[in-house]
């Protein structure tokens, strides 16, 4: 079941950390850098963010969630798509894409990931995501982005 999460409660926000540090530290891992500034978010961090939170639960337990910012016109740019390590490869990212799809029909969107993260650029390309771009973050950090279009 996918719903609206409330961040700003602070069992909400340990849960979102729950399954966020680990999933970060796996993408660590496949980018081979810890430079990725999500891997440091505290609780406060989470809290103070002002986006907007789509969690998959499994029962009671969150297993995943998709974060975004609804921009001017029809953008939305989606800042997290997690899920927890043990339910890697089950769908739960697609369908928190397909949630948000859903929500903003006729939007564009956008999103990055690390360069080396190629199970995330597999889902956002078979998602209809193409690549707009590569910089730079941090030493050692390159980052893809990618567009989807309104279809």
């Amino acid at each position: 079941m996918i719903t609206k999460l409330d961040h700003k409660h602070l069992q909400i926000a340990r849960q979102i950390l729950t399954v966020q540090i680990p999933s970060y530290r796996v993408e660590a891992e496949l980018l081979q850098t810890d430079q990725i500034p999500r891997l440091y978010d505290s609780v406060i961090d989470v809290l103070t963010c002002d986006e907007v939170f789509l969690g998959c639960f499994q029962k009671d337990r969150l297993i995943g969630f998709i974060s975004f910012k609804k921009k001017r016109g029809n953008l939305v740019d989606i800042h997290r798509l997690v899920v927890d390590p043990a339910y890697f490869r089950q769908g739960v990212a697609k369908s928190l894409l397909s949630s948000l799809f859903k929500r903003f029909p006729n939007s564009t969107f956008i999103v990055t990931t690390g360069k080396g993260n190629s199970p995330a650029q597999t889902l956002y390309e078979n998602e209809g995501f193409i690549q707009t771009g590569v910089t730079q973050a941090a030493p050692n950090l390159w980052i893809n982005h990618y567009k989807r279009l309104p279809e």
